[in-house]
């Protein structure tokens, strides 16, 4: 429940940074026009209607002339006069309170819309509308899927691989304040599925991967460059990933870098994602081209392991396709760990 509160507090936040924008942009042309609104003696006809309105907004509380905070104002509606919240992070302009300090007088002109730091309530708090302070753990991890869809992959093994990771992320509750997902193929080039801030809903997410792309423009296997996309991309601030988060990588691929003069860069890579904290796991993709050669060997096809362990995390980290049942348990058990206290 509570989770559900958070998501939607944060939710509103973003409704009201948009709300707050579109009054800016659609005050701009008025504040230049401002003037100060007639004054109307009481019981004049107000903006609204009869009733004692001197002007629409006033800086002020009409009945005992106290100044309200440059956070609030009174507003006219009915001919009743109303205390009224700015938008979270708004105070009205600095011509309304003078002109309330003057003469008592107001405007028929929206009044918030400046920035100020100091009119911005917090989420948590003992007031009317804030959430109570109190310790809440919260789940959630930053998780890219890295997935290869080069040409030594069979077709059916990466539909597979694209059912798979439709029913693995369904099974992850995706929200801006839980575990956010991002998504790319890789082959000749990267291919971008989803920033982890591109689909913060569910129902979005998993259409831009039903749509997930598996056919590549040219054939190689540029896995060095998709280790770095995903260090430098895809868990990057600017794409939605969080100071703080859980980082899981799940790089899915055959492992064998093409053109091999490439290996030892994709080997450097694995390194750098180590050092940044990226928990990476490994799915391992059979490959196409050596199950044919070696008809005749189970194996064959999966013979990628020596970039398989230097890729993952750790040994254990290694999965195959042969076992996305045990991945579906680890995905959980990642997410359960990454748990922190708000």
């Amino acid at each position: 429940m509570l989770l559900w509160i958070y998501t939607t507090v944060f939710i509103c936040a973003v409704f009201n940074t948009v709300v707050i924008d579109a009054a800016q942009k659609k005050n701009k042309f008025n504040l230049r026009a401002f003037k100060r609104a007639p004054p109307r003696r009481q019981n004049d006809p107000g903006p609204d209607g009869p009733g004692d309105c001197r002007a629409r907004y006033l800086s002020g509380n009409p009945h005992t002339n106290d100044t309200v905070s440059k956070c609030k104002y009174y507003e006219c509606n009915g001919g009743v006069y109303t205390k009224v919240n700015c938008q979270n992070g708004l105070e009205v302009f600095g011509d309304l309170r003078k002109m309330w300090k003057e003469d008592r007088s107001g405007t028929d002109v929206y009044p918030c819309v400046k920035h100020s730091v100091s009119c911005k309530r917090k989420i948590a708090g003992e007031e009317r509308g804030q959430i109570p302070d109190r310790v809440v753990k919260v789940c959630g991890i930053d998780l890219v899927w890295a997935v290869d869809i080069s040409c030594s992959i069979h077709p059916d093994n990466k539909e597979k691989v694209k059912k798979f990771i439709n029913k693995a992320v369904r099974s992850i509750p995706v929200r801006a304040q839980y575990s956010r997902v991002g998504a790319f193929t890789f082959s000749d080039k990267i291919y971008n599925v989803a920033y982890m801030n591109q689909y913060l809903r569910q129902g979005q997410l998993m259409k831009a991967l039903a749509a997930m792309r598996l056919e590549p423009d040219q054939c190689a296997t540029m896995t060095n460059e998709a280790l770095k996309a995903a260090r430098e991309i895809y868990f990057n601030e600017e794409f939605g990933a969080r100071s703080g988060r859980q980082k899981a990588l799940i790089v899915l691929s055959d492992g064998f870098t093409y053109p091999k003069k490439f290996q030892e860069d994709t080997f450097h890579q694995a390194k750098l994602n180590h050092k940044r904290g990226i928990q990476t796991f490994v799915v391992g993709l059979p490959n196409d081209k050596l199950a044919q050669q070696n008809a005749g060997d189970k194996n064959a096809a999966f013979a990628g392991m020596v970039e398989w362990n230097a890729i993952a995390s750790k040994p254990e980290n290694v999965k195959t396709m042969r076992s996305f049942d045990e991945l579906f348990d680890v995905v959980s058990d990642i997410i359960k760990a990454a748990c922190f206290e708000l």
